[in-house]
């Protein structure tokens, strides 16, 4: 990626305001050379298979559709125009205002590589939606006003109130947008082999191209993905409050509460799956949304062994469509006290109390993750819906106490202790496998928690099963060990008779205390206020105190194994089954486990570090 930034700002006071303004000139050129299955994927049912030569199961290639065979290098250009003014106000010595306001227009320039893809856009989707891969968003002016306050009350900064509130404009991933020039099928094109079609394995991946190299256009990718013209930016209203008063002993306090609100945010849909259909099962309290079972009846247009859409195709077919969706939010409460350069010590101590919903953390590297990332207990991904944020956890406390001293003559000597302690995130317990048949293979349908045990119906697990440590489990077996489990899990227990919501379990609490030693050993190095200073780490010092403090956990969130997908109709009398899920060697028992890495241990670090001052 190429970037060109032009910036100019300026200053000019006149009375009591303080006008900064300014224009800036963004362009840039993206070039992504990702080809997924480039290097080719076979797939051999055994691994005795592979090591005897026997033909695989299947073949998945990437190749790019240049006359030599060269890798071709999906691209666009995106150039952002903007302006902006702000107006600080002096209303008098205690009371500050500044308001202002961001115009920013983002284009694509050239987009020559994004190319429309002729019997793609000859298709229909849901909803009558028609596809494009060689268009991008309209262009449109995104206005983002501001404003804040500054009030000093008694004029020596013992009592200050601040805030402001304002719509602020973000980006999309480019790596979302350069997908669909690669994906389309027009640059480069990813074939899935018919199983009489697979070719031998064979380390030179150009003895797989085929011969010759088919014209751009002329067949169609299980994967593509477009753009909606009307999509815009993301962009979120902002708004903070806070209050700093000293304290007597000159211990500042502040509290601050802060909330934002997503105004434009940016969601995926599949929109080539068919309408879902709600469970109806007598006796049976799921009522989500499940999609047909066979491929042929799962999409609205299916491709055939060429990449064409035909009647008789079975071939699944997923273009992702990008667009917006209103919703989503943050808040935090923030209560600080802090207390600078006492008689050499300094210590800080916070907690927040925070929450946030969205439509999905935005996670993975390509524009499907979008929508086959974010769980959901709809059944049906192609309605957004919002669900707390993987990251933002209720409570939070952070602190530390630093004393610096000159013992070693004029020498420095600082010793910190650092704390954090809090949740460490949160996590969506979810079916193994795909549970509302979407074709979604990600686990991301979110589990019903039963009420009791005639709510739910458990397989016998077999003998021999090394996931399960060889042990052979009955059904009631699992149902006592799930209900045991789901009676310890606080959140599952509150969730009895109801879906799992996304991210609604929060991780166990953790305390990790680190410790810092810096020493001096060199004062004004080369006749000026330089220095060299060793330094002795200590990160998660309790560990080192005990074992059992300050250790990590990573959670079991895989909890049930549906047996019998394939054989449920919303509206049937056959019950869904399930058996229970395995971790490490053994059947699930708990929701949480011990994570075995660094992040459970305590570990130092030793160096030397010069300071220029």
């Amino acid at each position: 990626m190429k970037t060109l930034t032009v910036y100019y700002d300026g200053n000019y006071v006149y009375k009591n305001h303080n006008f900064t303004y300014g224009a800036q000139y963004e362009a840039s050129t993206t070039k992504n050379g990702f080809q997924r299955f480039g290097a080719g994927y076979y797939l051999y049912n055994s691994w005795d298979d592979f090591v005897n030569g026997a033909k695989a199961a299947n073949y998945v290639l990437t190749f790019p559709l240049t006359e030599d065979g060269s890798q071709a290098f999906p691209s666009f250009k995106f150039a952002q125009y903007s302006l902006f003014v702000q107006d600080q106000i002096a209303v008098n010595s205690k009371l500050k205002l500044t308001g202002g306001v961001r115009l920013e227009l983002p284009t694509f320039p050239s987009i020559s590589a994004m190319k429309t893809h002729p019997l793609v856009e000859q298709l229909t989707f849901a909803d009558g939606l028609k596809l494009n891969t060689g268009l991008t968003p309209k262009a449109r002016v995104m206005v983002s006003p501001r404003i804040g306050f500054n009030y000093d009350a008694y004029g020596d900064r013992s009592l200050v109130l601040r805030g402001g509130s304002g719509i602020f404009t973000g980006r999309i991933p480019f790596v979302w947008i350069v997908a669909q020039s690669g994906d389309a099928g027009m640059l480069q094109y990813t074939q899935i082999f018919p199983a009489d079609r697979i070719p031998d394995f064979n380390p030179d991946i150009k003895a797989n191209f085929p011969s010759p190299i088919p014209q751009a256009g002329t067949s169609i990718p299980s994967s593509i993905s477009a753009m909606d013209r009307n999509l815009k930016f993301p962009s979120t209203w902002k708004t903070s409050l806070a209050v700093d008063y000293t304290l007597p002993g000159g211990i500042i306090a502040t509290l601050e509460g802060i909330y934002n609100k997503d105004l434009n945010a940016v969601v995926a849909k599949n929109v080539n799956l068919v309408e879902p259909t709600a469970l109806a099962i007598p006796g049976y309290n799921d009522h989500r949304y499940i999609y047909p079972a066979s491929t042929a009846s799962k999409y609205i247009n299916k491709l055939n062994s060429n990449g064409l859409v035909t009647p008789d195709a079975t071939n699944r077919f997923d273009p992702t469509y990008m667009t917006n969706a209103k919703g989503g939010h943050y808040y935090s409460v923030t209560a600080q006290l802090q207390k600078n350069n006492w008689n050499g010590m300094s210590a800080s101590l916070a907690y927040t109390y925070s929450g946030a919903k969205n439509f999905g953390d935005g996670s993975g590297d390509q524009i499907a993750n979008l929508w086959s990332l974010p769980a959901t207990n709809t059944g049906n991904p192609n309605v957004p819906s919002l669900g707390y944020t993987t990251n933002v956890v209720p409570h939070r406390l952070v602190g530390f106490v630093s004393y610096s001293n000159n013992w070693i003559g004029k020498l420095n000597t600082t010793m910190t202790l650092f704390y954090s302690g809090s949740s460490t995130g949160r996590m969506s317990y979810v079916y193994a496998g795909d549970f509302n048949r979407d074709g979604n293979s990600n686990n991301n349908d979110l589990i019903y928690v039963p009420s009791s045990p005639a709510e739910i119906e458990f397989d016998p697990i077999a003998a021999g099963n090394s996931n399960y440590g060889g042990r052979a489990y009955t059904a009631q077996e699992q149902a006592d060990i799930f209900f045991e489990l789901i009676d310890n899990d606080k959140y599952l227990k509150s969730r009895k008779g109801k879906y799992a919501e996304r991210n609604g379990g929060v991780m166990p609490w953790r305390n990790q205390f680190d410790f810092r030693l810096s020493q001096e050993i060199f004062k004004n190095v080369g006749g000026a206020n330089n220095s060299l200073e060793f330094f002795w780490d200590v990160f998660n010092l309790g560990n080192l105190l005990s074992s059992n403090w300050g250790v990590y956990k990573s959670a079991n969130t895989q909890l049930l194994r549906p047996t019998n997908t394939s054989a449920l109709t919303p509206d049937g009398t056959t019950k869904p089954r399930f058996q229970l899920n395995y971790s490490n060697g053994d059947i699930i028992r708990s929701t949480t486990y011990v994570n075995e890495t660094i992040s459970s241990t305590y570990y130092m670090q030793f160096g030397l570090k010069f300071k220029f001052n």
